[in-house]
């Protein structure tokens, strides 16, 4: 991996650290450590799946204005329960917020 890929990886780690009020988390197997609830594994890249993007943008387009978007994936004969959900990062925050 080039070294300003990691540096890239390492800051928008950081800021999702500090941005949910957590430590990003050096030399571990994930990224953040010190959140009540999660452990936050950090991914940003130039162009996300082209169907995932197509998908939230729709997902957003249809919510309504006093809801919050998020998006449930699964593959075929996957469980509900397993599925995954995609949210706004301020979403989520502001949901354990109100939570806590």
């Amino acid at each position: 991996m080039a070294k300003i890929s990691k540096t890239r990886g390492r800051n928008f780690e950081l800021a999702v650290a500090k941005f949910m009020g957590c430590q990003r988390a050096h030399f571990k197997a994930y990224d953040t450590e010190g959140h009540p609830v999660f452990t936050f594994e950090c991914k940003k890249r130039k162009e996300h799946a082209k169907t995932l993007m197509k998908w939230w943008s729709q997902t957003c387009k249809a919510t309504a204005k006093d809801k919050l978007p998020a998006l449930v994936m699964a593959e075929y004969q996957q469980p509900v329960k397993n599925a995954l959900c995609v949210i706004r990062l301020k979403d989520l925050r502001d949901l354990i917020d109100k939570a806590l």
